[in-house]
């Protein structure tokens, strides 16, 4: 995932211009994210605070330009495989801005043990196989069954299973 974002933010900052380029410096140069060099825990605690605000808001109020969040941090954003910065939050992007920023080994990413497919994907695969789920791999959804019980909570119908 670091190779994918890494790639993206040298493409992306290829194609702002010098103005924008100054802009995004100003902007992320009090930011937690330079903080956390320093203190890290100190940036953490900054960065709890703007769960309530968008990635945008949080970024053009410190300076930052419209172009900048279409042109570089957009596509980071989904390069991460995140939403577009209008509908992410502050706290998201500036907590894995600081993590690349602060850990050295924060570019590989050891979430898992191993392969995604046997501690990730595989467990979920498995509880959705176990809950009488199915996957058909070549065929987009097209709608997703549930029922609400009386007090509103989302219960999964129980479908026969097909072998």
């Amino acid at each position: 995932m670091f190779i994918i974002f890494q790639t993206a933010a040298s493409f992306v900052t290829s194609q702002l211009q010098p103005y924008d380029k100054a802009r995004n410096a100003v902007a992320l140069a009090p930011s937690p994210v330079v903080r956390a060099l320093i203190d890290p825990d100190g940036a953490l605690r900054d960065i709890r605070d703007l769960d309530s605000i968008s990635f945008s808001d949080w970024f053009l109020s410190k300076g930052g330009t419209r172009m900048s969040i279409q042109r570089m941090w957009d596509p980071v954003a989904y390069a991460l495989g995140f939403i577009d910065c209008d509908n992410i939050s502050a706290r998201c992007m500036l907590t894995i801005f600081s993590l690349f920023a602060t850990k050295t080994e924060a570019s590989l990413l050891r979430m898992l043990k191993g392969s995604p497919d046997v501690y990730l994907s595989g467990p979920i695969r498995k509880y959705i196989e176990d809950k009488g789920g199915r996957f058909h791999l070549r065929w987009g959804c097209r709608q997703i069954l549930y029922d609400r019980s009386p007090d509103g909570e989302y219960l999964s119908q129980d479908l026969p299973r097909r072998r």
